[in-house]
């Protein structure tokens, strides 16, 4: 239970960081704390997702790869490109310009996909542990799971969309003979 509470209390920090994020009282630390925190506290669920789970390993581990190495590219290209915020909003695929433009959107699916994480971790434990009827969890699942599988759909928009922008850079430092 002490996972799913230092799980839930970084998702709820993050949450905080997107109000500062609003009324703009963020610094360029703590969205870089979020991200950190973000992505390694979902590694360590996914880790023992996967340990718990050895029939689905290998799927936890093409979503931890997945998860970090999107977040890698995104926060590199934003360097390069000196883009400001953790965020694609000029990106010519709508899904992510949806996504990252309408806070109420990215806050759902988010969510959904944390939840997804922690009623997994709630199932894998010990059925002694839960206060609550397993026939709850499995319809939390059932609903959190296709927003679980939308939120890597656009993660993998997402890398796509920052691999094709550093190609783009590439390609640009080649014609200009300028270094990024």
């Amino acid at each position: 239970m002490t996972c799913l509470v230092i799980y839930s209390l970084s998702w709820l920090l993050g949450a905080v960081r997107q109000v500062s994020h609003y009324y703009n009282q963020c610094s360029t630390l703590a969205a870089a704390l979020d991200v950190v925190t973000g992505v390694c506290t979902t590694v360590c669920l996914l880790c023992y997702l996967a340990a718990a789970n050895p029939t689905y390993a290998l799927v936890f581990q093409f979503l931890i790869a997945l998860d970090a190495s999107s977040h890698y590219m995104h926060i590199y290209w934003s360097l390069t490109s000196r883009a400001t915020g953790h965020r694609v909003l000029r990106s010519s695929s709508i899904i992510l310009r949806t996504y990252y433009g309408n806070n109420l959107i990215l806050f759902a699916v988010c969510f959904g996909n944390e939840l997804f994480f922690m009623i997994l971790y709630l199932l894998s434990s010990d059925s002694h542990t839960l206060t609550c009827d397993k026939a709850v969890l499995y319809s939390l699942a059932s609903l959190t799971g296709p927003v679980c599988a939308g939120k890597q759909i656009i993660t993998c928009i997402q890398f796509a969309y920052t691999s094709r922008s550093l190609a783009e850079i590439d390609v640009e430092v080649k014609k200009t003979g300028k270094k990024t």
